[in-house]
């Protein structure tokens, strides 16, 4: 019966909307899992977060995604420019059964481990470490606070967006996160910075943004110059 009402959610919940999150609870690791793969099955790009036996399935909101969309294309740029490596890991599961969380965060990346086998089809949820960077913007409807999934699966870097601010947080070794000026990933960038090309998206669109973030972060590229010259 469970499994049953779990797959109409993900089959009728809209994939853009107002609607609240639906909550239920008393569903098992393994009903989390069917939830996770009957989403791939249909096709469709839900929010879905798993902790200790509460399952949350919530629609994407527009200005969630358009911010979300903004911060992936900041890192992609920073990436390019600084000749940082990385694999782009979208919305890949993060999950661990003996610690009874999962959910896919909004973007992912990796710069370090980049021999952890995220291109292999074999590699499962909670397989390997976890991506070096993952990216949450806040939506007003979600009932789930998804920073301690982000610690119970080691993340180091989050960018959490609350819709008016971005903060830069960095594990500790407490496991609490604390706010950072700069980006672990990208130590040239501020947070303030971020934030001030986050404000344009309010009177620009996005190319137009992105264009200017990446005048910004070429700028930055002299900070790099060894005194030969050389990067």
């Amino acid at each position: 019966m469970a499994d049953r009402l779990i797959e109409t959610i993900i089959g009728e919940l809209p994939f853009f909307g107002p609607e609240d999150a639906v909550c239920l609870g008393g569903v098992n690791w393994d009903q989390y899992r069917r939830a996770v793969k009957a989403q791939e099955e249909l096709g469709r790009r839900l929010q879905i977060s798993y902790a200790s036996g509460r399952l949350e399935v919530l629609p994407n909101a527009f200005r969630t995604e358009v911010r979300r969309c903004l911060l992936r294309s900041f890192v992609c740029l920073s990436a390019e420019i600084f000749g940082q490596e990385m694999y782009v890991l979208g919305s890949t599961t993060l999950a661990g059964r003996d610690r009874d969380y999962g959910f896919d965060p909004q973007e992912s990346f990796c710069f370090r481990n980049l021999s952890r086998g995220v291109l292999d089809p074999q590699t499962g949820p909670g397989c390997g470490p976890p991506p070096d960077l993952v990216i949450e913007v806040e939506n007003p409807k979600r009932a789930s606070n998804r920073l301690p999934m982000c610690v119970r699966a080691g993340v180091p870097e989050v960018w959490f967006d609350d819709l008016d601010t971005l903060r830069i947080l960095s594990l500790q070794p407490d496991q609490t996160y604390s706010v950072t000026d700069y980006s672990p990933a990208f130590p040239l960038i501020p947070s303030h910075d971020l934030n001030r090309f986050l404000s344009l998206a309010h009177t620009n669109e996005m190319t137009a943004v992105s264009r200017e973030f990446r005048a910004y972060v070429e700028s930055l590229m002299p900070t790099l110059a060894a005194p030969d010259g050389t990067i």
